[in-house]
């Protein structure tokens, strides 16, 4: 397991012989708590930025998960929200693939982006590729150049140079399948 102290990790997980983007982590955040309980896969830290990572041992883990009661409670916790995630994640398999986008656009920027004040609207520089997009989200890379296009027109992104502005209120109403308020 690792701590991320600071920087930025997209994380590939490797399962069966295929390796897809399985998230993306930003500092102060553990990467691979899963290894608590011995995972069956193998996952590869990719650094976005300088970063600097402190390994944490898995079997020290174990052993003070096993001999504090509030730590296992507090690491139950933990696992909980990442479970939840995944299912919400599973969940929107069956949305449109426009709708995953803008959560995940979303998601992303909330973690990694910068915010305007005065608009309230968020500014992502850096972004995954429509590759690694496609493959976290799986679908093909060109599903996710027409969600973008489909997301520029309804309102929820507009592409800049270096970057998107994205209009979190939109991508909310996009992401929870709402939609915009001209649509309803």
């Amino acid at each position: 397991m690792l701590r991320l102290v600071r920087g930025a990790v997209r994380l590939d997980a490797t399962l069966r012989g295929r390796t897809v983007p399985s998230g993306w982590y930003r500092g102060e955040e553990l990467i691979g708590e899963e290894t608590a309980y011995e995972p069956t896969y193998r996952a590869t830290a990719i650094p976005l930025n300088p970063t600097s990572i402190v390994q944490l041992p898995a079997g020290v883990l174990r052993a003070a998960l096993a001999s504090d009661a509030a730590l296992a409670i507090a690491w139950g916790r933990l696992a909980h929200e990442r479970l939840v995630e995944t299912q919400l994640r599973l969940g929107a398999l069956a949305a449109k693939t426009h709708v995953r986008l803008a959560g995940f656009l979303l998601d992303y920027a909330r973690r990694f982006g910068s915010q305007e004040l005065e608009t309230n609207k968020l500014v992502l520089a850096d972004r995954p590729t429509a590759s690694q997009i496609a493959a976290y989200l799986g679908v093909v890379r060109q599903t996710v150049q027409r969600d973008y296009d489909k997301l520029e027109e309804l309102g929820g992104i507009l592409r800049v140079s270096g970057g998107l502005c994205l209009h979190p209120e939109m991508l909310e109403r996009i992401a929870d399948q709402e939609g915009p308020p001209s649509s309803r």
